[in-house]
């Protein structure tokens, strides 16, 4: 049997962990038929059947597990090659990509990238928004900017700022003075007001809780909030819009002169800020110089 080409046994692995070809595809950059024929010629030259083909996606055979296994192993040593290749790169031009949650990709990315083209303009930037787990030792990006410490092996990270939180209202809210005319122990009051806050995720409603705040003597709920997003962009705008209450970072806060804090009495606590980076990258010149300004800059703000 000649030697299984490495891109079949990518697209293999990339369909075994999605579960379907067009979610295989847009992971790996491709598209969806050149997935579906890369499978069909990885069970050719198998003489074996990877996938039951289902209603639902592909569903992964016995054999097809068997192999999976032993495709991981052999993608985890190319991984780390392309690894220890990077880290030894001592160039400065060239691209360092950087996954980031929106609100920082948004308001912070921009002039940190500006700051360090200024004085590198030979290095390009690729960014990714969102709010997931990148995984940084499979490369999907170089340098990761996190509100959380990520779990990973392998990664060095640096926590280099705690950023506080407060409550705060827009100018354009329609019952701005009225809000502002209550005194912090008017929280019945308070909580009649519009508020903007999660869908999905309950970080708001725990710190009601542990702040003890109830609402006619129950919990605060989801559908205590008028507005409510995942993403944290879409609750920014609908707070800058006056669309109700909302929760955000004092410090980018104070930086809009329409946006006022409400209730400082409360202790809303603070958001930590992680740059992470693996420690075989970590070693090339072009992503240490970056990811050295990131830390510098973030730990400003």
């Amino acid at each position: 049997m000649r030697d299984v080409d490495w891109n079949l046994l990518n697209s293999f692995l990339a369909v075994a962990n999605m579960g379907s070809l067009s979610k295989a595809a847009a992971q790996l950059g491709s598209t969806q038929p050149t997935i579906g024929r890369h499978i069909e010629q990885l069970e050719t030259h198998l003489n074996i059947r990877l996938f039951d083909r289902t209603q639902k996606g592909y569903k992964i055979t016995e054999l097809g597990m068997q192999l999976a296994e032993q495709a991981k192993s052999m993608k985890q040593f190319a991984d780390n090659i392309s690894l220890i290749a990077a880290g030894k790169s001592q160039q400065v031009a060239g691209t360092v990509r950087i996954t980031a949650s929106e609100m920082v990709a948004v308001n912070h990315l921009p002039q940190a990238i500006r700051h360090i083209r200024n004085l590198h303009p030979e290095i390009n930037f690729e960014i990714v928004a969102n709010n997931r787990t990148d995984n940084l030792l499979e490369r999907e990006a170089d340098i990761a900017i996190r509100m959380y410490q990520p779990n990973q092996d392998d990664l060095i990270c640096r926590k280099v700022n705690d950023l506080a939180m407060g409550i705060y209202v827009s100018q354009n809210y329609p019952r701005f003075d009225e809000l502002m005319a209550l005194t912090p122990t008017d929280i019945t009051k308070f909580l009649s007001h519009d508020f903007i806050g999660y869908d999905r995720d309950t970080m708001i409603i725990d710190g009601f809780k542990q702040l003890g705040i109830k609402s006619n003597g129950k919990d605060i709920g989801k559908h205590h909030f008028n507005i409510r997003s995942d993403s944290q962009e879409v609750n920014w705008h609908s707070l800058k819009a006056g669309l109700g209450i909302g929760f955000q970072v004092v410090s980018l806060c104070q930086t809009h002169a329409d946006l006022h804090p409400v209730f400082t009495n409360y202790d809303l606590g603070t958001m930590p800020i992680w740059v992470t980076a693996h420690r075989e990258v970590k070693t090339s010149r072009r992503i240490r110089l970056v990811y050295d300004q990131l830390c510098d800059y973030f730990s400003k703000i």
